[in-house]
């Protein structure tokens, strides 16, 4: 199950939204690796595990001053849940020799059955995520300002980093229902 959402939030807060991401508030900070599991069994030549900026909004507990704007992306879907697991954004950048068929590594935000992760697209980009049965992508969504994906946490997938703009921002809700 993935369902998208199109044009669901008013137009100035998802400037808001944006302008917070790109301002000097937002602190980012770095990753190696866009996973923390061992990728050596991950034979897929396509596959790169990049490292990433992030911004941690929820944790356990509020972990950002901005979580309390953030939340309300889920008020807007009208997503009923009973626990949020996590809030964070990624920043993915335009890379040296990436290429087109290149993505990050697959994974899944949790093996629970009961969680689903939404994923809001910030800006407007290439960069797709991509959905997987096994090795083979089954849906793909190209990332645009405004747009979200639900899916359950379950499901593996991933981000690809933009050739064509410079930046990828995704903020990625994971919650329990």
């Amino acid at each position: 199950m993935i369902k998208i959402y199109e044009n669901f939030l008013p137009k100035q807060f998802e400037d808001e939204i944006l302008n917070l991401h790109t301002s000097e508030e937002l602190p980012w900070f770095f990753l190696k690796n866009t996973v923390n599991f061992d990728t050596s069994s991950i034979v897929n030549k396509n596959a790169k595990n990049n490292f990433q900026l992030y911004h941690t909004f929820f944790l356990k507990e509020p972990y950002s001053k901005f979580y309390d704007y953030m939340i309300k992306i889920l008020n807007f879907i009208e997503i009923k849940y009973k626990n949020i697991h996590r809030v964070k954004s990624n920043l993915n950048t335009n890379l040296a020799h990436y290429m087109k068929d290149n993505f990050q590594i697959p994974h899944t935000d949790s093996d629970n059955d009961n969680f689903y992760s939404l994923l809001y697209y910030v800006n407007d980009s290439d960069g797709d995520t991509l959905f997987f049965e096994g090795d083979t992508i089954t849906n793909r969504v190209v990332p645009k300002k405004g747009k979200a994906v639900l899916f359950k946490s379950n499901i593996l997938h991933c981000a690809s980093n933009p050739i064509k703009y410079d930046y990828r921002i995704v903020t990625n809700f994971v919650f329990e229902v």
